[in-house]
């Protein structure tokens, strides 16, 4: 059995989620946009990431979420669930969209955040259900189901005996 912090992303529900974030990326008018972990796992990518450490960046979110999640907890919230992050060029929105992913969206001046927001507001539902049907594929497939499809041949081959 899969432990319950554990995410496994199986191909149908990787296609599904960019498929989802893609089209997010063209009608936002954004640069970017990952959907992760809470752990900082990049799950699913878009848009222009040439000049981005994409690992740091995920990382660095993942601990602002966090931390943010502890900031609401002493002035009595159960979480913030959207952190925006304003610079000169470019500005950040991150949003909690349940209690394992993160939507994080790059975006420029010339991009409204009102946009932003209203556009992540349409996508949450399509998220959740591709969520909501991964949670239920993980439960029917056990560690030891994967591991009965491995035959002594294939570990051969894969240290190269």
């Amino acid at each position: 059995m899969y432990n319950k912090t554990d995410l496994i992303l199986y191909d149908e529900e990787y296609q599904r989620f960019k498929e989802v974030i893609d089209n997010f990326l063209s009608i936002s008018g954004s640069k970017y946009v990952f959907l992760l972990s809470k752990s900082g796992q990049v799950l699913v990518e878009s848009g222009q990431t040439e000049h981005l450490d994409v690992t740091s960046l995920a990382s660095l979110i993942a601990g602002s979420v966090s931390a943010t999640i502890g900031l609401a907890k002493i002035v009595g919230e159960s979480e913030f669930s959207v952190l925006f992050h304003e610079g000169e060029s470019s500005n950040i929105y991150i949003s909690l969209l349940n209690d394992r992913l993160i939507l994080v969206v790059l975006f420029s001046k010339t991009t409204s955040l009102g946009l932003v927001r209203l556009k992540v507001k349409t996508i949450q539902p399509s998220i959740q259900s591709i969520y909501q049907n991964l949670l239920k594929k993980m439960e029917t497939h056990t560690s030891q189901s994967l591991l009965e499809n491995i035959s002594d041949d294939d570990i051969d081959k894969l240290f190269d005996f």
